[in-house]
Order: C-alpha cells, then sequence, then structure tokens
C-alpha cells in the first residue's frame, strides 16, 4: 500500500523592505528673565564711614537661561529581513501488508470399524425346583417341665433330657430341562 510521508525543512529568505524608526534631534532654546541681584554691605574698618552703613545695593539683570528641546522625526529607513521559509519534501513509504489465502486440502484417514457378525451358542441351564413331597412318621419326645417343692437347705436337681434327633433328608434328584 503506497504511504505518502512528508517532512519540512528551512532555509533562510532574504526580503528587502522598510522599517519604521524614529530619530531624535535637539534644538537650543533661550529665555531671558529678569532676577534681582544685591551687592553685600561693606562693613568695617576703613570702608565707607558715614552714608552707606548696613545698607544693601540691588538692581535688576538680565538672566539668558538656555537648553535642549528634543524634536522627533520620523524616519523610513530601507532594511532586508531574514525568515525561514518552508521546504516540504514528500517521500513514499509504501506498507507491506501480508495477504492471507485460503485453500482446502483433504487427506484420507484409515479407521477400523467393528463388523456384527451373528454366531449361534449353547448353554446347559440348571434351575432349581421343587420335587413331590416325601413324608415321614416322626415322634416328637417333648421335655417335661415338673414343679419341685424348695425345702430349705435342700434342692433336688431338675432331670435333664436329651435334644431329640430327626432322621437326615433325603437329598434332591438332579433337574434336567
Amino acid at each position: 500500500i503506497d504511504n505518502e510521508i512528508c517532512t519540512y525543512s528551512y532555509q533562510p529568505k532574504d526580503e528587502e523592505t522598510t522599517a519604521k524608526t524614529v530619530e531624535v534631534s535637539f534644538n537650543k532654546e533661550c529665555e531671558t528673565q529678569m532676577v534681582t541681584v544685591c551687592q553685600p554691605a561693606q562693613y568695617g574698618y576703613g570702608h565707607g564711614h558715614g552714608g552707606g552703613y548696613g545698607h544693601n545695593y540691588c538692581k535688576e539683570v538680565a538672566q539668558e537661561t538656555c537648553y535642549n528641546v528634543p524634536v522627533v522625526t520620523v524616519v523610513e529607513p530601507a532594511v532586508t529581513v531574514t525568515y525561514p521559509e518552508p521546504i516540504k519534501t514528500c517521500v513514499n513509504k509504501p506498507i507491506s501488508l501480508p495477504r492471507i489465502s485460503c485453500e482446502d486440502l483433504s487427506e484420507e484417514k484409515c479407521i477400523t470399524v467393528p463388523e456384527v457378525e451373528v454366531v449361534s451358542e449353547t448353554f446347559e441351564k440348571c434351575v432349581t425346583a421343587l420335587a413331590a413331597p416325601a413324608c415321614q412318621a416322626v415322634e416328637l419326645t417333648l421335655p417335661k417341665q415338673v414343679c419341685v417343692e424348695i425345702v430349705y437347705g435342700f434342692a433336688h436337681d431338675a432331670p435333664k433330657h436329651e435334644e431329640p434327633a430327626y432322621p437326615a433328608a433325603p437329598a434332591p434328584a438332579p433337574y434336567h430341562a
């Protein structure tokens, strides 16, 4: 992709123009004023005996006072002005972008798949069932309980009886279905 980048550099540029300023000059001006000047009286030995002792002699004198008066004059001299002039420089800096392309890939994969196989198996099955009843007559001998009067200090032992014995039951016959 194109990408333009611009920079600025500066170089001095001269230009002729006029400046506005002022020049100051001075004019001498004088004024005359009347000033009263007095002469001090002469005192002491040998100075004017009699008549003017203790009197001042005053008179008006013209006095000139001079001073400089500034005079401002506007002038426009030619001057050269230097200022920075911008110079634009542009260059093309292209940006590289990656391009993504897609494609379909196919691959053959093999797996083992189980298969169903029909098979016959023969088993022997045994079942427990009741046989025909086998009845026998049996005489039951039950123990007897006897009440005996207890005499103080003497007791009778109760007679011991054996447990009844029963004949063994016959084993069941095997069954085949």
